[in-house]
This record gives C-alpha cells, structure tokens and sequence, in this order.
C-alpha cells in the first residue's frame, strides 16, 4: 500500500522513481543499516540538579494552550539554565541542542540532572511523577568559562 501524504497518495520522498535513483535508494539504507546505533542516555546515574513543580496557575499557562495547557520548552529550559548557574557557579554559553521527546504537564514533578565534561555539560528533564519516570527534555550546553564567571 502506497504511503498516503499531502503530496497525493502516490508521493514518498524516499520512494525512487527512475532506475537509477534505485541504486542510491538501497546503498543509502545498505550504509544506515550498518551505522551503529547511538548510544542511549545513561540518565539514571546521573547526579540530581533540583527538584521543580509547575504550579497549576502559572500564567504562561494560560495561552499554551487554552484548555489543554502543557508546559513550554522556554520555560524548562530557563528553569535548568538558572539551576546550572546556581550550582556551577557559571554562566551558560551556549545550548548546543536541545529535544523535547515528551510533554510536562502542569502540576507534574520534574526532576533536572546533568553530567559534566570539560567541554560541555548534558541535561535531562524528568517527569518523575509518570510511572516510570519519562524524559521531557534533554541536550547539552556549553559553560562559560571559569574566568567569565569571576
């Protein structure tokens, strides 16, 4: 069956066309097939960051969204920035990347924990309230360093 998309019923972008796009086609998936897999977050051993609680009333709440609120990215990542402060003793740089593979729900228990290199410092967000705990949020920033913080 023909994957269904907007393009029409007929349209996959990863589906060839011509006889000569079926020779990339299948070394392209041949090579993803043998890259090895990434190596999943060890989050459990990592060190607890702070504890937070998104209070039912926040006011950001009220337009994210109406009736269904759910916490913003914005506003877990601005919680962990100030922690990070606060516990390093330093400013952060930069966010190299962050992902959001699930959804804070106003109320819930988050829990923040990171684990520290010399080079950069990676971050989960927990929803330690779910059975079992879920990752809201995850990524790595890059500290300033120790004599901008002076």
């Amino acid at each position: 069956m023909p994957r269904a998309s907007w393009f029409g019923p007929s349209f996959s972008p990863f589906t060839p066309r011509f006889a000569h796009e079926e020779f990339f086609y299948t070394a392209r998936l041949r090579a993803a097939r043998s890259l090895p897999m990434k190596k999943a977050l060890n989050w459990q051993e990592w060190p607890v960051l702070g504890h937070w609680q998104v209070s039912l009333d926040h006011p950001v709440l009220d337009g994210h969204f109406p009736g269904q609120p759910v916490v913003p990215g914005a506003l877990l990542l601005s919680w962990l920035l100030q922690e990070l402060s606060r516990f390093t003793g330093r400013e952060v740089a930069e966010i190299r990347d962050s992902r959001f593979p699930g959804v804070a729900l106003p109320g819930a228990h988050l829990e923040s924990r990171i684990s520290s290199s010399d080079t950069s410092t990676r971050f989960v967000i927990i929803d330690s309230s779910s059975e079992p705990a879920r990752v809201v949020a995850s990524g790595s920033v890059l500290l300033s360093s120790l004599d901008d913080a002076r």
